[in-house]
């Protein structure tokens, strides 16, 4: 078997002459089974494909016009025309910023192969796949240019990411000689993207380098919070920790000296010198799997999906109250009564309508000395670290569907190729070690950085719902 395509793709993203791109595909397969050497192996493997697959497809996703000198407009200070009350009617533009007219497609590359088997008459089927998507000229940063160039430097098409994964899965089904059948299979799948180019001399870790992969999470190593004044003090004597902060309390993180050169920090924060910091886990999905399974039998039928992640880290930031309870101060904080378990060293005033034990002393505590203010001190205090990594695996009871389809005798007289009522539930069950309200397939919020406390890429698990849970009764009806 063999097929092949070719798209041509055009984008108003990209200016005339960089705005059409071809995009070529083909596969082949081959059924050995059809072969007439198959035939002694047949009564042990009934099937078999071998497969291949390459192509490439064209992706415009980057800011449209790019490649146009735009005039920028303070919209702020123009706000006049539309306000009667301002007295400062004063509005302006300014100059354009450089921009790269060499714009134009990225190519992401799949090659794929795979093979299809079947056993014990076509009872069990597996399945498995290896791929490969390298993506290039993906627009990445310029080369720098000297600052008497008074701009910024566009961005151009120089990167490349490449993602390698593979994908099992086994599907076993029968039917009994008394009429009942069932089926049950299970999948698993994992992949891995490694930047292998990007312009980034100085090997910074503030964004991507050659040989990162995404969503690698650099931290630092903490295994305990400082449980006494004397603990506190004799390892501020060793250790210098003033680039996390400057003053220090007992109840707060114990920032290990890793790299044992008497001072806590990130060195200059590259790939070459990153001090105490070290990649403590990565956010990306791993090991992915699914597991369903059906039965029916004179009339009734029942199905269910389950799926989950097996492995997968997650760190949630300061401004993530659901997960830390407390924040920047009492109106944001989210306090449930595991968030009691905190540090504090001095009996506090028990309020009615505390929890119990509120105000006693609780230095064996799971969580740090809160920090009721916005100050930098109480932000680094938060930095990524190993403690409070996360286990962010899971595994969910996707759907469930119990039904029944209604016997001939009965739709043909009502004129009726088919009737069938079912009832189905979703999410209806969830395993995760993730605090209660934080869903561990989709925990974003608010995040916290770029645009102040609120507003950025990290800070996952503040304002997050739980996935809802679904009942539903349907009826299917063909005529």
């Amino acid at each position: 078997m063999f097929e092949a395509n070719a798209r041509y793709d055009g984008s108003y993203v990209f200016r005339d002459g960089k705005r059409w791109g071809v995009f070529p595909s083909f596969s082949a397969g081959w059924n050995l089974y059809n072969e007439p050497f198959w035939k002694n192996i047949e009564p042990y493997v009934n099937t078999m494909k071998i497969r291949a697959s390459w192509g490439q497809l064209g992706n415009q996703n980057i800011s449209p016009y790019s490649d146009l000198e735009l005039i920028p407009i303070s919209s702020d200070k123009l706000n006049w025309i539309f306000n009667y009350g301002s007295t400062k009617p004063v509005g302006y533009t300014s100059a354009p910023g450089l921009v790269n007219r060499n714009l134009t497609w990225e190519t992401a590359t799949t090659t794929n192969v795979g093979v299809d088997m079947s056993f014990l008459n076509n009872r069990l089927s597996a399945t498995a796949d290896w791929f490969e998507r390298r993506t290039t000229d993906m627009v990445g940063p310029s080369q720098a240019m000297p600052g008497v160039l008074g701009a910024n430097v566009p961005r151009e098409n120089n990167s490349t990411l490449r993602t390698r994964g593979w994908e099992i899965s086994v599907n076993w089904k029968q039917t009994l000689e008394n009429g009942l059948s069932y089926n049950i299979g299970a999948s698993l799948y994992d992949y891995k993207s490694v930047v292998t180019k990007y312009f980034n001399p100085t090997g910074t870790l503030s964004t991507w380098y050659e040989g990162a992969e995404v969503g690698d999470i650099w931290g630092y190593t903490v295994n305990d919070l400082f449980r006494t004044k004397e603990d506190l003090d004799s390892y501020l004597s060793k250790v210098d920790l003033t680039h996390i902060a400057a003053n220090w309390n007992t109840g707060d993180l114990k920032f290990e000296d890793t790299n044992n050169d008497g001072k806590v920090n990130n060195g200059t924060n590259t790939i070459g010198d990153h001090g105490d910091l070290s990649i403590i886990g990565n956010d990306q999905p791993h090991y992915q799997y699914t597991i369903n399974g059906g039965v029916s039998y004179k009339g009734f039928d029942f199905s269910m999906l389950w799926k989950g992640v097996a492995k997968k880290d997650m760190y949630f930031y300061r401004m993530s109250n659901i997960y830390w309870g407390f924040t920047n101060g009492w109106w944001e904080s989210c306090l449930t009564p595991g968030h009691l378990d905190y540090f504090r060293d001095q009996p506090g005033t028990k309020y009615s309508g505390l929890y119990e034990g509120d105000a006693n002393i609780n230095t064996d505590a799971y969580w740090p000395r809160p920090y009721l203010n916005s100050t930098e001190e109480a932000k680094n205090k938060n930095n990524a670290n190993t403690r409070y990594l996360q286990n962010a695996a899971y595994l969910r009871l996707q759907n469930v569907q119990l039904g029944y389809s209604f016997p001939r005798s009965v739709t043909s007289k009502m004129h009726l190729e088919k009737l069938r009522i079912y009832f189905s539930g979703e999410n209806l069950l969830t395993f995760s070690k993730l605090p209660n309200g934080i869903d561990p397939v989709a925990p974003v919020g608010f995040p916290e950085g770029g645009g102040g406390d609120y507003f950025g890429t990290a800070g996952t698990g503040r304002l997050t719902y739980g996935a809802d849970r679904i009942y539903s009764i349907g009826l299917t009806v063909t005529y």
